[in-house]
């Protein structure tokens, strides 16, 4: 496994900037989000003439010559239109044989009432790919680092500070004056459109002073690479009263599980031996539930709807082990900027809106992937119009009103979900179940879900 964690090479790759360096766009943040908005403008030949700039605290990955061993904790679900983004920026052909595709998704709660989705019913064959996050990260850096591209990296490197411009009406169409960065060198820049991609705790958020709504339950994430007793490959998710737990399929064999819970209850399962976290695992995926559950009224009248066409609960596998570097957790919180624009400043992925851990699980990057996408089009249609890219008014026009939509929508979504997974006994309960029941078997419904979880809203 180490080395297989040492074929991940990083390296330093700074581009040293003149005392009065001035830049097109800065990207903070060299992750998947950011790295795919600068590959993005770096593919389109109206962008490519750009100077583009991508700073990063941590040096790039690279990709390996050979997939290493299964070795990274944290990965992604990607759905088909993220999947069409890393194949028109060129970097799917090398990602897809790493990638671990699932065909059906399975989910339940504490009680009876599941759902099963599978992609055959909407005509596709594949559902979804979970992929580690390191490796589309290299590829993403890889990729930026090839002959012909004209994006600059900055890796290692830090921004400490900005000097905005204030707001008025003139900046509102112009942009106004440029911004200024300061690097942790002692250097700076100046650059006509300052693009935050830097996470859930964005600095470049916090300078643009844009206030944020969202949950202050803490929530957290255990993540773990484990060993089942048969490979599995279905996206499992079962909604507990302390938050999702989802297993799903990597590669190798494998599965990746994703246990959002309160953050005393993470610390608490991650320091449990080994076999202790495989078999609470187990217990939380299979307790309560009969196999397969017993029918109800809500499956009755499914059935009548469907004509009988119920798909059945699958038993989740048991888990066997814990393999790898061993589990880890990760602070998780809900929140949504009240705007992703101001003059010559734009918010991307995390930075802009972070969905609440009662969501589907890994899931998240779609929508930042999503963001990239239109804010590299909204770029490349400024230039060739002559519009300034750092006017607030074509961001929000052309970046922003496109994308507050989907991701509100996506956000409430997870939000309706932990309202209703919430422990709740009696009616209530026995109401959800009912819910899930008249889903599971009403076709149409179903499918119109299905194409929400593959492709967005």
């Amino acid at each position: 496994m180490a080395a297989a964690a040492a074929a991940l090479c990083r390296r330093a790759y700074t581009t040293s900037m003149p005392p009065s360096a001035h830049v097109d766009v800065a990207i903070v943040g060299g992750g998947m989000v950011g790295s795919a908005l600068a590959a993005a403008l770096n593919a389109n030949p109206l962008t490519r003439q750009l100077r583009i700039l991508l700073l990063d605290r941590q040096p790039p990955l690279a990709l390996p010559r050979q997939v290493p061993e299964w070795d990274d904790l944290c990965v992604s679900t990607l759905t088909a239109p993220t999947v069409d983004i890393l194949r028109e920026l060129g970097v799917w052909r090398s990602l897809s044989v790493a990638a671990a595709p699932f065909c059906d998704m399975q989910v339940w709660g504490a009680d009876d009432g599941y759902v099963r989705f599978d992609a055959t019913a909407v005509g596709q064959a594949v559902m979804g790919h979970v992929l580690e996050d390191s490796l589309l990260k290299a590829a993403l850096h890889d990729q930026l680092r090839a002959r012909g591209s004209t994006v600059q990296l900055m890796m290692p490197a830090t921004a400490v500070a900005a000097d905005l411009p204030p707001y008025s009406p003139a900046a509102q169409l112009e942009g106004g004056s440029f911004v200024r960065l300061q690097l942790d060198d002692g250097s700076s820049l100046t650059t006509r459109l300052l693009v935050g991609a830097d996470g859930c705790s964005s600095q470049v958020r916090q300078w643009s002073q844009f206030r944020c709504s969202g949950s202050e339950r803490e929530q957290a994430s255990l993540v773990a690479t484990v060993a089942t007793s048969w490979p599995n490959q279905t996206a499992l998710q079962r909604f507990l009263p302390t938050g999702p737990l989802a297993l799903l399929p990597a590669r190798g064999g494998f599965s990746s599980v994703v246990w959002s819970c309160p953050s005393q209850m993470a610390a608490q399962l991650q320091a449990l031996p080994r076999h202790e976290l495989a078999a609470a695992i187990t217990s939380a995926l299979t307790s309560g539930t009969h196999y397969p559950p017993k029918p109800r009224l809500g499956e009755l009248l499914g059935g009548i709807l469907a004509s009988a066409r119920s798909t059945r609960f699958v038993a989740p596998p048991t888990v066997t082990a814990v393999v790898g570097h061993g589990p880890r957790t990760f602070l998780q919180t809900a929140q949504h900027a009240g705007r992703y624009v101001r003059p010559r400043v734009a918010l991307v992925g995390d930075a802009a809106h972070s969905g609440h851990p009662f969501g589907l699980a890994s899931q998240g990057v779609n929508l930042g992937f999503g963001d990239a996408k239109v804010l590299a089009a909204a770029i490349a249609d400024a230039v060739a119009t002559g519009q300034d890219i750092g006017s607030a008014a074509m961001l929000e026009r052309q970046y922003e009103r496109p994308r507050r939509q989907p991701c509100s929508a996506m956000l409430s979504a997870a939000d309706a979900l932990r309202a209703i997974y919430m422990p709740q006994e009696g009616p209530v309960a026995g109401l959800r179940s009912l819910g899930l029941d008249i889903v599971n078997n009403t076709p149409l419904l179903k499918q119109a879900l299905l194409r929400i979880a593959m492709h967005g809203l």
